[in-house]
């Protein structure tokens, strides 16, 4: 067959854990099933993104370009040139630079939505109606996809209308594009792509180095998208606060370390909560990871732990991915979804609303609670749900790469 070249968006941040694991299991994935191919991620971190993901993966066959191609204007001053092809030309070089590609995938999460601004949908939608016009097949995997509202309802319906195939990762996203926004026929029921084996997933990793043992700690994966949960950074803090206090405790009853795990590592960076708890209330039972690691890595310390509090959904799906009980802290839709609704575990979702935030944090403690004293049937339904969560990923990767070839 002829080469093929797949453009991959919404990958931009290899240090988003989340964010690499479903690029690289998209690539490692699809590289088994389609010989000949080749992939081309967009991120401004070019060599950091292409070293980590071949890496992680393997491969070779994936080049990394810049999102924003530098203007051979030479009378511009280079700011403003900067800003003109980040503003005005994005969209025209966005063209340029998947010009070779004849598909382009779309990963998944919950960026089709109005969670993190109007702005930012409105941006996502003209990229993708754009592309589109260029004669792209383009296909979205792993979604959960709104609400929208207002005028956008109209403008998401013509665009998504024009996708070859939305892989939705849960039954309210499909619903919401099939039945809310009325877009028929190019919507199928999946999961999410982390549900699926990393490349490196056997690989050995010592977590002894950071004084842990398998099964002897508690892991607690706090947010630096603090916004999400409360409008006032200290109030913020305050609730982590009390979370890591109360695991700590839960700790010492069970005999267990405390690990505080940043999950992004730039733009939100997780890693400035981890320092900022850790100078409060560090001492010897609690152990703040402060390494950049690959995504096989990350799993490895989720997976040996005892118990898993996340306020990141991917941290719980690699945690649940290995058996092991993830209570979520959600500001999103996305974790009752996937992990609540999809996976049948609505006990293992805890909603943390802005205006009810102080009631809400106090909540996680009888959460968790229940979850230490049904760990062991938790373990037996973890199981099996993540059995056919695997299965579901794996039939969104066949379907997609036999539709490529068509």
């Amino acid at each position: 067959m002829n080469h093929l070249k797949v453009g991959i968006l919404h990958a931009p941040n290899t240090l988003n854990y989340g964010s690499m694991i479903l690029c690289e299991n998209a690539i490692h994935y699809l590289s088994k099933f389609i010989p000949n191919l080749s992939f081309i991620v967009l991120s401004n971190f070019v060599e950091e993104t292409q070293t980590r993901l071949r890496n992680a993966t393997g491969y070779d066959n994936i080049e990394v370009r810049p999102h924003i191609i530098p203007s051979q204007n030479k009378i511009i001053p280079n700011r403003l040139s900067f800003l003109l092809d980040k503003s005005v030309f994005r969209h025209r070089n966005l063209i340029k630079l998947l010009n070779d590609c004849n598909v382009i995938i779309v990963l998944g999460g919950d960026d089709i939505s109005e969670y993190y601004g109007v702005l930012k949908l409105l941006d996502i939608l003209f990229r993708l109606r754009i592309l589109k016009k260029a004669g792209k097949k383009i296909y979205l995997l792993g979604q959960s996809i709104g609400p929208f509202f207002s005028w956008r309802k109209p403008l998401a319906k013509n665009v998504l209308s024009k996708m070859n195939k939305i892989y939705h990762r849960g039954l309210k996203s499909y619903d919401y594009i099939t039945n809310g926004l009325k877009v028929k026929n190019n919507s199928f029921f999946s999961s999410d792509l982390a549900f699926l084996d990393l490349a490196r997933q056997n690989d050995t990793y010592n977590i002894e180095k950071y004084n842990i043992i398998a099964n002897r700690y508690i892991t607690f994966v706090p947010s630096g998208q603090w916004w999400q949960y409360n409008d006032n950074y200290e109030k913020y803090f305050e609730g982590l606060t009390a979370v890591t206090m109360y695991l700590v405790k839960k700790c010492e009853e069970i005999e267990r370390k405390l690990v505080l795990l940043p999950h992004v590592l730039r733009w939100t960076d997780d890693s400035k909560i981890v320092k900022d708890i850790m100078s409060k209330l560090g001492h010897n039972g609690i152990i703040g990871i402060d390494d950049v690691l690959l995504p096989f890595q990350v799993r490895a310390i989720l997976g040996s732990s005892y118990f898993v509090v996340t306020q990141r959904m991917h941290g719980a799906i690699s945690s649940l991915q290995k058996g092991v009980p993830a209570l979520s802290l959600s500001y999103s839709v996305k974790f009752s979804e996937v992990i609540g609704n999809y996976l049948g575990f609505p006990e293992l979702v805890v909603d943390i609303n802005r205006s009810n935030f102080k009631e809400d944090i106090r909540k996680v403690f009888s959460a968790t609670d229940l979850v230490l004293q049904d760990i062991a049937k938790l373990k037996e339904r973890i199981e099996k749900a993540v059995s056919k969560a695997k299965n579901d990923a794996m039939v969104q990767i066949e379907d997609l790469a036999k539709d490529m070839l068509n």
